[in-house]
């Protein structure tokens, strides 16, 4: 430990962060590959063995602002352009490859269609 700090407070020193700044690079790589990987995980496990995957525009609210849900659905409802626009408001670390983005375009394709207005009963 006394070496690492040793490194450290030359680093810091030091007139160039080179090293640190590499590292921090590399930290930030693994935390995006880290994400993808979870999110591909998840996204296969729904579409692979849930019979009905969980329905996307549910969850939407969680992770958009009002602003953007309006400008998200004057798209057409599971387009890929829908999906896109999902995707870029989302994908602040641009951990999206793909891969990824085609299970995306599938789990909403698969999703129910909206909930309408329950019609009166009638007697």
């Amino acid at each position: 430990m006394a070496a690492f700090n040793g490194w450290m407070k030359k680093e810091l020193q030091a007139e160039s962060l080179v090293a640190l700044r590499d590292y921090d690079a590399l930290h930030k790589r693994k935390a995006a590959a880290d994400q993808c990987m979870l999110w591909k995980a998840l996204t296969g496990n729904w579409l692979r063995n849930f019979p009905v995957p969980p329905d996307p525009h549910a969850h939407l609210p969680k992770y958009l602002t009002q602003p953007q849900l309006d400008e998200v659905y004057t798209l057409p409802r599971n387009s890929k352009e829908q999906v896109d626009l999902v995707i870029r408001y989302m994908d602040k670390n641009e951990i999206v490859d793909d891969a990824l983005r085609a299970d995306a375009y599938e789990l909403f394709a698969r999703s129910p269609p909206p909930q309408s207005e329950p019609l009166p009963l009638r007697m």
